[in-house]
């Protein structure tokens, strides 16, 4: 599978300077960071969802087996085309500086990463068809199955519990990371310095020296970029038991190619056209054609119903 880091690196090796750096600034999102991305021919990729397992007997001798199979879904998710584009009066840039322009494609860029981020969570194609659907359409707080646990269900929710988290955690095939809203950063750090539930906390540093909160060795993904956008994960969810929506959720997923995974054709592309409208503006474009895909139903668990509150055991 296809990572940013990797398409950074690609780009350093072409001499790509500007998409290396915007690339880079795309991995200031956890989430997108830790995603990985079949890279795909055409503008769709078919797989085959497992629903029902076949029967398993045992038999006598000279006895035989009763046939059975197990259901297969066919699903299709298709490619959506995300980006943006910058154009700059070039009068701004030789008044101001050139600095204006970089920090143009910063801000831009950054914006789409916060917002491409989001997606991953909120997406939702039955209110926008141009996005792809996000995880908390995928599972459902209103979800009877496994793949959802209810930290709560308490009218109003309750504090999260790391016993609903371990719940959670069992229910995905080989975990990889967990989700988390952004504002239980602090909590989870009030955790780790705690001598009475920290536990199977840890703060460790990944390859690039970036510190990453860690439980039970499972890396702690927070899915927001500080910014002014809004939140993937707003503590807004009304919670199982019902009561006030002052709730959020986490998801527990298994990033892997059979698992949950992002899809795209070619990779990140930037486009930078010079001078256009008669020379009078500076443009840049930034495109991605890309969809999330959640291949087995047991590499993701939604966990809901928890307050911005101190962690509990």
């Amino acid at each position: 599978m296809y990572t940013l880091a990797e398409g950074q690196k690609n780009a350093v090796d072409e001499g790509n300077v500007m998409k290396a750096t915007i690339i880079e600034l795309f991995r200031k999102s956890e989430l997108l960071d830790i995603m990985g991305f079949v890279d795909i021919p055409g503008n769709s990729y078919s797989y085959n969802l497992e629903a029902d397992a076949p029967a398993i007997a045992f038999r006598g001798v000279n006895e035989s087996y009763t046939t059975s199979t197990g259901v297969i879904n066919p699903q299709t998710e298709a490619l959506r085309i995300a980006g943006g584009m910058i154009q700059l009066d070039r009068a701004q840039m030789k008044m101001l500086g050139e600095g204006v322009w970089a920090r143009q494609v910063d801000m831009k860029t950054r914006a789409l990463a916060r917002e491409i981020g989001r997606k991953m969570i909120k997406g939702d194609t039955t209110s926008n068809p141009r996005e792809f659907d996000g995880l908390q359409v995928r599972v459902p707080v209103t979800s009877t199955g496994s793949q959802h646990v209810a930290n709560s269900s308490s009218s109003g929710g309750a504090a999260l519990s790391l016993s609903k988290l371990d719940d959670a955690i069992n229910t995905v095939m080989d975990p990889t990371h967990i989700i988390m809203p952004r504002a239980m950063r602090p909590k989870w750090a009030k955790v780790q310095r705690s001598s009475t539930i920290a536990g199977n906390v840890n703060l460790d540093r990944e390859n690039f020296g970036r510190p990453v909160m860690t439980y039970n060795d499972i890396p702690i993904v927070f899915a927001d970029m500080p910014g002014k956008q809004t939140a993937a994960l707003p503590f807004t969810e009304t919670p199982a038991g019902g009561g006030t929506a002052q709730c959020s959720s986490a998801y527990i997923l298994s990033v892997r190619e059979s698992g949950v995974h992002g899809i795209q054709n070619g990779g990140m592309e930037v486009y930078d056209m010079g001078l256009v409208q008669e020379g009078v503006n500076r443009a840049l474009q930034i495109e991605w054609l890309i969809a999330l895909v959640v291949e087995d139903p047991y590499a993701i668990c939604r966990l809901s119903s928890f307050t911005l509150a101190d962690i509990a055991a």
